[in-house]
């Protein structure tokens, strides 16, 4: 069974967080990553948050500051997040469970898992959808739960996210009260919660309504999200 975790959400925290797991788990690697798939993530990992110049300590603190910051740097730190968060997956889905100790649990974030297996519980968790970067033709998004702002790997009753579009060309006035549920459309189905979105240029100047709600892992689903809107570009 894999290993659950739960991240941060905030950069600050998550700052935080790697700088203190990733040491950890070298100084306990001896009793804890035993297998040469979490020995290569760490080595990994290590390397993505340490590296000069390229690395997220060099790379998180630029963008702090409005003198050094730019689009492009927000984009490296993003990138260099989501690779983080994957290869530190791939170092906890490695270790066996019967070694870790309490303090490990605490220090790595790690969520005990239920001693007995119940049905998933139908989601009553609703998300919220916030534009991150708005590009041309692509619409970067990331979807949150309204009350913990937690990712959808950390929402007790979700396993995924489902994302429906109703598009509005430009130059077409709206029929009243649009959009009603049979104007939206399927777009797509996902365990992670930062998604882009990509259009045609016929679209461009037009208007995306756009709105998601949580499925369990047995697809059944939860309320709908507040709808956002974003003209195409």
């Amino acid at each position: 069974m894999p290993i659950r975790a739960k991240f941060p959400t905030t950069d600050a925290d998550f700052n935080t967080f790697i700088n203190s797991v990733v040491p950890y788990l070298n100084d306990n690697s001896s009793r804890l990553i035993v297998t040469p798939t979490a020995q290569t993530a760490l080595a990994s990992v290590t390397l993505t948050i340490t590296t000069a110049d390229t690395g997220w300590n060099a790379v998180y603190p630029l963008i702090l500051k409005l003198s050094t910051t730019s689009n492009t740097l927000i984009l490296e730190k993003n990138q260099l997040r989501d690779k983080i968060e994957l290869l530190l997956h791939s170092v906890y889905n490695d270790i066996p469970f019967s070694l870790l100790e309490a303090k490990d649990k605490t220090t790595l974030g790690i969520v005990d898992p239920s001693g007995t297996h119940t049905p998933a519980a139908k989601p009553t968790s609703i998300p919220s959808i916030t534009v991150t970067k708005h590009s041309h033709l692509t619409l970067d998004i990331r979807i949150e739960d309204t009350k913990t702002q937690e990712p959808v790997s950390n929402v007790d009753d979700a396993d995924s996210i489902e994302l429906e579009s109703a598009f509005l060309p430009n130059n077409v006035t709206p029929p009243t009260g649009f959009p009603q549920n049979n104007d939206f459309h399927h777009i797509l189905n996902s365990g992670k919660s930062k998604l882009t979105l990509s259009y045609t240029l016929e679209q461009i100047k037009g208007t995306d309504y756009i709105r998601a709600r949580y499925q369990n892992t047995r697809k059944e689903v939860g309320p709908w999200s507040e709808v956002i809107t974003a003209i195409i570009i």
